[in-house]
């Protein structure tokens, strides 16, 4: 590819990347489940707990991390509270890369929202890995192109 072409593909994955995030914001807002205040607290802290624990076992490395997303899961994907007052919070089992861990979700009557989230998760994780790549195509175009004009 030439450097205009580099150029363009950067572009193009770049604004591919922000509206799939920005689809992704609008999903969990549009399947957010408005929860008590009790109940958003109730989650928080089992998130919490959930992440204190995966940490641990990330340095130990040892423990049932499948069992306490199990035990630690949210009364939906995403949440929030009644007033708007906290931010919009998503369920353990929500992952950032898309992946479902089907032992916890699998029975869960919020399964069909973290499958289409999961679709959108791994979308977002592959036009990023296209953008970093075309990133890296135009740099190393840059660097041929100035090393080859000195």
């Amino acid at each position: 590819m030439n450097l205009k072409e580099d150029i363009s593909s950067w572009v193009k994955n770049y604004l591919k990347s922000k509206i799939i995030k920005n689809n992704i914001n609008q999903f969990s807002k549009n399947n957010a489940e408005i929860c008590s205040e009790r109940e958003y607290w109730d989650n928080y802290i089992k998130t919490l707990y959930f992440e204190k624990k995966a940490e641990e076992a990330k340095k130990s490395d040892f423990g049932d991390l499948n069992k306490q997303a199990f035990e630690n899961r949210s009364t939906s994907c995403f949440y929030c509270d009644p007033n708007g007052r906290y931010s919009l919070q998503k369920c353990v089992n929500v992952q950032n890369d898309g992946f479902i861990i089907r032992d916890c979700c699998s029975h869960c009557s919020h399964f069909s929202t973290i499958q289409d989230y999961s679709l959108l998760a791994k979308e977002l994780v592959n036009i990023n890995k296209k953008k970093q790549q075309s990133a890296d195509n135009l740099l190393s175009g840059l660097m041929f192109w100035k090393h080859k004009n000195r």
